[in-house]
């Protein structure tokens, strides 16, 4: 499935911190980063792992997996 704009933005963000720190980020991460809602970054990456970009522990911190990384456009823009 085509990932919408934000959803590549998100995306490419995750592999970014995840490249750059060795880990995943928080839900509250990803929030705070896009200046999103809890709640919005929880529906960005329940999209995502619907679409089969990510997969995730909604129980669980930090276990955020990028599976497709052929989507993410300008990855390195995307941490900024």
């Amino acid at each position: 499935m085509a990932l919408s704009r934000r959803q590549q933005h998100v995306l490419g963000f995750l592999v970014w911190y995840i490249a750059t720190n060795g880990y995943s980020p928080t839900i509250r991460e990803v929030a705070e980063h896009f200046e999103f809602t809890v709640s919005a970054a929880t529906a960005h990456l329940n999209a995502l792992r619907r679409k089969g970009s990510i997969t995730w522990l909604s129980n669980a911190a930090r276990t955020i997996r990028v599976i497709d990384k052929r989507t993410v456009h300008k990855i390195q823009d995307c941490g900024n």
